[in-house]
């Protein structure tokens, strides 16, 4: 029992691991598509207060950094890809100069940490611009995720859970934006798109 203690307390000692993932989008549920693709563009900003690339730390006894979790592009990016890939998969998706409006998310909050259990937590805010630079509509998700991880903590926790908890929260709330009545019908508005 000594030698596991000596060994959890040596590994703690040796610092952090760090992993680099990608993010990948996958509906929650069957897509409505659409015959006319009208958005052409995604662009995000980061609001959080991490680093660009965090995402996830499963925290030790001390409240120390274990393990972490970046992105291979910056956290904004990935969130960028997601919606791309959503709307893409809804048949929404147009080539850049030809749509009639582009996606603008502000990422408030997405991370995801491990401590005795786990948690992901996310907060976006969209808003669909038209070609002359009007808002002409916004919305915003709010979503989190947890679960027990008694057995799993500290230097036994699994980095690899918590990107799957980041991805459920990430999915679910590119699905809530983009299924929304509200959003459907700004972007269905070609008559005043642009003019």
């Amino acid at each position: 029992m000594y030698r596991s203690l000596a060994v959890a307390f040596t590994l703690a000692l040796c610092g952090c691991s760090s992993t680099v993932s990608t993010l990948q989008y996958t509906p929650t549920g069957p897509v409505q598509v659409v015959s006319a693709p009208t958005v052409g563009a995604v662009t995000a900003t980061d609001r959080r207060k991490e680093a660009p690339n965090r995402l996830a730390t499963i925290m030790g006894g001390f409240g120390n950094p274990l393990k972490t979790l970046d992105t291979a592009k910056p956290v904004k990016d990935e969130v960028a890809d997601a919606f791309l890939e959503g709307l893409r998969v809804r048949g929404l998706l147009a080539p850049n100069d030809q749509a009639p409006f582009r996606l603008a998310l502000v990422t408030r909050k997405f991370d995801s940490d491990q401590y005795i259990g786990r948690g992901a937590r996310i907060d976006l805010r969209m808003s669909v611009v038209d070609r002359a630079g009007r808002t002409v509509f916004e919305d915003s998700a709010t979503d989190e995720e947890s679960e027990a991880a008694f057995a799993e903590s500290g230097i036994f926790g699994k980095i690899e859970a918590l990107q799957r908890l980041c991805e459920v929260v990430l999915d679910r709330s590119v699905d809530h934006l983009l299924d929304s009545p509200g959003f459907r019908a700004a972007v269905s508005r070609l008559s005043d798109a642009g003019s």
